[in-house]
C-alpha cells in the first residue's frame, strides 16, 4: 500500500481572467491521483469539508482509483482554495486560502506494514494541531519498516512563518527515510543552494538519502554510496502545476515495480536510481504539458503495461 497525507484542496489555475481552470489538488493529492490511473493501491489521508466542493473532490478521488476511508471530515470546515496564477513561463505563483478547524481534528490514520510507501509533506505536515498524531504514525511505520519519503514542498509565501515552524520542519526531516526536495525548498529551509551544500546539511536529519530536483534543470539522487544527475527533458511548458508532485509519483512507481521483482530501496545500484530519475522526470514533463495536476489517464494505462 503507498499511502499520502497531505491537503486537499480546489485549484484554481489562472492565466489570465478569461482563462481559468479549476483542478482536484495539493501536492499529495496530485501525486496519490497519479499512481491511482497507474492501477497502484494508494490511499490519500486529509481533513476535509462536507460542503458540496468536497463531496466532488471525494469522488474524483474514487473516479481515479484513490482510497479515501481516513479522510477526517468536519462540516465546520469549508473547502480550502489555492489561486495559481501562471506567469509568461507558464510557472505557477500561489495564494492559498485556507479554514482553521475549531476542534483538533482526530485522523483515522491507517496501520502501515513492512514495505508500504509513505509520501508526506507540504504545510499539511506543519499544522501544529495535527503535528503530534502525524509523528506518533510516522514513528509506528518506521517501526514496521515501512519506507517513509518526506517532500517540504514549502513556498516562497510560506517565508514569513518560517522562525515558527523549522522545529515541526526538522521533525519531519528527521522522520524521513528519503528526503525529495526542491531546490528551492532547501533555499527557503536552510539557506542552501545546490545539491552538495544540501546534501551536507541533511546530514544533521540522517536520511537514507536525498533526490534534489531542479525543475528543467535536472536532478539529483544522493545517498552515502550513491551519487546519480539526469536531466530533464526539453519541453514547452502548458502549466508547471504538479510536475514536482508526479516527479514524485515516479519514484513511488519505480520502486513499488522494483519491490515486485524483489529488489528493495537499499539494494538500488547507480543504473536503478538512473532510470527511477528518468521515469519521474518524464513524468513530469508529461504534467506540464497540459493544465491536469496529473498524469493523463491514457498515459498512466500505457505506462502501467510496460514491463
Amino acid at each position: 500500500m503507498i499511502y499520502t497525507l497531505g491537503e486537499t484542496v480546489l485549484d484554481i489555475i489562472i492565466k489570465s481572467m478569461d482563462k481559468v481552470q479549476m483542478r482536484p489538488g495539493g501536492s499529495m493529492l496530485n501525486t496519490a491521483v497519479s499512481l491511482g490511473r497507474l492501477g497502484l493501491s494508494v490511499e490519500h489521508i486529509s481533513v476535509l469539508s462536507t460542503d458540496q466542493a468536497a463531496a466532488l473532490l471525494i469522488g474524483f478521488l474514487k473516479e481515479n482509483g484513490v482510497g479515501s476511508q481516513f479522510m477526517y471530515q468536519d462540516a465546520s470546515l469549508k473547502t480550502n482554495l489555492a489561486l495559481a496564477f501562471l506567469d509568461e513561463k507558464n510557472n505557477a505563483h500561489y495564494s492559498f486560502y485556507k479554514n482553521k478547524s475549531p476542534k483538533t481534528p482526530e485522523i483515522p490514520l491507517p496501520d502501515p506494514i513492512k514495505n508500504d510507501f509513505i509520501l508526506f509533506g507540504s504545510f499539511f505536515s506543519l499544522n501544529a494541531e495535527i503535528h503530534p498524531q502525524v509523528m506518533n504514525w510516522l514513528q509506528q511505520a518506521k517501526q514496521n519498516n515501512a519506507l517513509i519519503l518526506y517532500d517540504p514542498n514549502f513556498r516562497k509565501p510560506h517565508l514569513p512563518q518560517l522562525t515558527s515552524l523549522m522545529s515541526l520542519i526538522e521533525q519531519n526531516l528527521e522522520m524521513a527515510d528519503i528526503i525529495k526536495a526542491s531546490d528551492e525548498d532547501l533555499e527557503n529551509i536552510l539557506g542552501v543552494q545546490g545539491v552538495d551544500k544540501a546534501w551536507e546539511k541533511m546530514q544533521a536529519y540522517h536520511p537514507k538519502g536525498l533526490i534534489y530536483t531542479m525543475g528543467k534543470d535536472g536532478a539529483w539522487l544522493v545517498t552515502p554510496e550513491h551519487r546519480v544527475f539526469v536531466g530533464a527533458k526539453n519541453i514547452k511548458p502548458v502549466s508547471t502545476i504538479g510536475a514536482g508532485d508526479t516527479f514524485s509519483a515516479g519514484i513511488l512507481f519505480y520502486m513499488q515495480l522494483m519491490l515486485e521483482r524483489q529488489t528493495k530501496v537499499e539494494q538500488f545500484s547507480d543504473s536503478h536510481w538512473k532510470t527511477c530519475l528518468q521515469l519521474a522526470n518524464e513524468f513530469a514533463a508529461q504534467t506540464c504539458q497540459s493544465y491536469d495536476n496529473y498524469l493523463s489517464v491514457d498515459y498512466a494505462k500505457n505506462i502501467s503495461h510496460v514491463q
